[in-house]
């Protein structure tokens, strides 16, 4: 992530020590006391973004890149529905229903459309006020990372970042998903290149390519100590936030 000062939060550069906290053995002894700093704190995670009309990602630093790598440690769809168009709302107002697991709707959703999005009215083809054959309700699948050139320790992972989908996206990934699961691969022990296709029809949009590279490590029994600690340990912790997270509409787009 970038190393520039912000005007809200004072960043302090390399060069002045603070490596010393990247120490594994350190890690693992002030882990009850970060978590106990953060109790109560809503994280925000910084975000993967696809631009569609240049065909490339956006960076949480800002940057463009046309690919870039990342290790996948969680995913799950989401649903969300808006009352008010993008261009009425301005794109800054929470769902008015929301599903954090495209089943049922969270529990915080001021104006439920339905007790179940497979049924809901909402979350059918042709239900878009604008007209067509889409959805009002946006299907999305939210897929969060450890972009490659960020992570410096595999045994000492940051915050992750997400990546939203849009529904053109979403049978690739799906595809993706299943070739994983036949070919007996985890995804989150192996690390995958991520690319955009350009797409004109119906509309002009990008969609996603993702192909594995290579597995974090070759060592059997250090890949499986190191999934052990991933899966009991750091998901554990960054679960919750992933999952419970509320959509914005710009990232429904």
């Amino acid at each position: 992530m970038s190393k520039e000062k912000s005007k809200d939060v004072a960043v302090v550069g390399a060069g002045n020590g603070l490596d010393i906290f990247n120490s594994q053995a350190l890690a693992n002894e002030i882990a009850d006391q970060l978590a106990e700093n953060m109790e109560g704190v809503k994280a925000s995670l910084p975000q993967v973004k696809i631009l569609h009309s240049a065909c490339m990602f956006k960076m949480p630093d800002e940057s463009k890149r046309e690919t870039f790598q990342a290790l996948v440690i969680d995913t799950n769809r989401a649903n969300a529905y808006w009352e008010k168009s993008f261009g009425d709302s301005g794109g800054n107002e929470p769902p008015d229903c929301m599903s954090h697991n495209g089943n049922v709707p969270a529990g915080n959703s001021e104006k439920r459309q339905s007790e179940r999005c497979d049924i809901c009215p909402m979350n059918q083809f042709g239900s878009n006020v604008n007209g067509g054959d889409g959805k009002a309700c946006k299907n999305m699948q939210r897929v969060h990372l450890l972009v490659r050139d960020s992570v410096n320790d595999i045994n000492n992972l940051g915050m992750p970042t997400r990546m939203i989908l849009p529904p053109s996206s979403l049978k690739t990934w799906n595809t993706f998903l299943a070739d994983c699961g036949t070919k007996n691969i985890p995804y989150q022990m192996v690390w995958c290149e991520f690319s955009l296709n350009p797409v004109t029809q119906p509309v002009e949009h990008a969609e996603i390519e993702v192909k594995i590279i290579e597995p974090i490590t070759n060592n059997p029994d250090e890949l499986l100590s190191w999934f052990r600690w991933f899966r009991n340990d750091y998901l554990g912790k960054w679960k919750e936030v992933m999952r419970e997270e509320v959509v914005g509409q710009q990232d429904a787009m």
